[in-house]
């Protein structure tokens, strides 16, 4: 099969997989536009036909139309445009976009992926990895965001109480010693999978972001 062919049965093959069921046959078919447009290299005609469709709220249309302001495809590169498109496909549980994302984010989406079959099937593949909600019970979460570290508790407790954000902000302590000494660490938030922790960061208070927050697991920590 030529490469060409490949790339377009798999993007028909996930729009009618991925297309909610109430969607009408003319929505399918110009997301079908959308995709062959788009794989011809017509970039400017894919964009007009996805764009009406992500107004609707279509997280795949959403997530083209994202994906081509992100990195300038038949359109002004607007990485703000991007990003915003590309998170409403997100918040839809659309799973390429929280990878998206989570991989713009760790500033490991340093240019456009070449569209390889083998790409496009790892990017549209169906993922369990799906969005959740931003908060959720620490006894379920599995991931959380640093902000900080100290030998000593008192500057974290000194800076938790700056912060004043209640229980999103706690105090741990690493199981496993730094330098042979405790250290504990101050942490914001609580996520069931790492997209959701990745994904949270475009939307944290600016005071939370002032400290350029990364993501570690859970059970690395426990309560001092």
């Amino acid at each position: 099969m030529k490469f060409k062919e490949t790339i377009t049965l798999l993007f028909a093959f996930m729009i009618i997989l991925l297309l909610p069921s109430c969607a009408t046959t003319s929505t399918l078919q110009q997301l079908q536009n959308g995709e062959a447009s788009f794989t011809s290299g017509n970039f400017k005609s894919a964009f007009h036909q996805l764009l009406p469709l992500a107004a609707e709220g279509i997280p795949q249309a959403e997530y083209g139309v994202g994906y081509m302001y992100y990195y300038g495809y038949g359109i002004t590169q607007d990485s703000e445009s991007g990003l915003f498109w590309m998170k409403k496909a997100a918040r839809a549980q659309y799973a390429p976009a929280v990878r998206a994302l989570a991989a713009i984010q760790e500033n490991m989406s340093k240019a456009p992926p070449a569209l390889t079959p083998e790409k496009l099937e790892e990017i549209h593949s169906p993922s369990s990895d799906t969005l959740t909600n931003t908060f959720v019970n620490s006894s379920s979460s599995k991931y959380t965001l640093q902000l900080m570290g100290s030998y000593y508790l008192a500057p974290l407790k000194k800076q938790q109480l700056l912060l004043n954000l209640n229980d999103l902000v706690s105090i741990k302590q690493t199981k496993i010693p730094h330098n042979g000494r405790d250290w504990y660490v101050l942490t914001y938030g609580n996520y069931t999978s790492l997209s959701a922790a990745e994904l949270a960061k475009f939307d944290l208070p600016q005071k939370i972001k002032n400290f350029h927050p990364w993501t570690r697991k859970q059970d690395e920590l426990k309560t001092p």
